[in-house]
């Protein structure tokens, strides 16, 4: 799911957020409970990248045709930032042409240290 951000003084939408809805055997995963139990399970970066690969991927076919294309935010946990496989992961991402550096902002998730 993509949440618009609002430039408001301009009335025009500046960016989305992609929001984690993972699910599990057809339910859905509260998004704190899935990121908290990633990093509990020392698997911070392949969730982030998970969640990375899927949103921008699915963003890009989204926006297919738009005039502009909009800014992506995408939540991610402060240990995967330092994780080398994320760093790699992020540039593979890139490569693979689902968005280009500009176009994606890297939100810390402020509960997960």
């Amino acid at each position: 799911m993509y949440q618009p951000i609002v430039n408001h003084t301009e009335n025009s939408i500046f960016a989305f957020e992609a929001l984690s809805r993972p699910q599990h055997q057809g339910r859905l995963v509260p998004p704190d409970l899935w990121f908290r139990t990633a990093y509990e399970s020392n698997l911070s970066a392949q969730a982030d990248l998970l969640v990375l690969f899927s949103s921008t991927k699915h963003f890009r076919r989204t926006l297919q045709g738009a005039t502009s294309p909009a800014a992506l935010f995408v939540n991610v946990m402060p240990s995967s930032v330092v994780e080398k496989s994320f760093r790699e992961g992020i540039e593979l991402l890139f490569e693979a042409g689902h968005c280009r550096p500009q176009e994606l902002v890297l939100e810390l998730i402020e509960y997960i240290s």
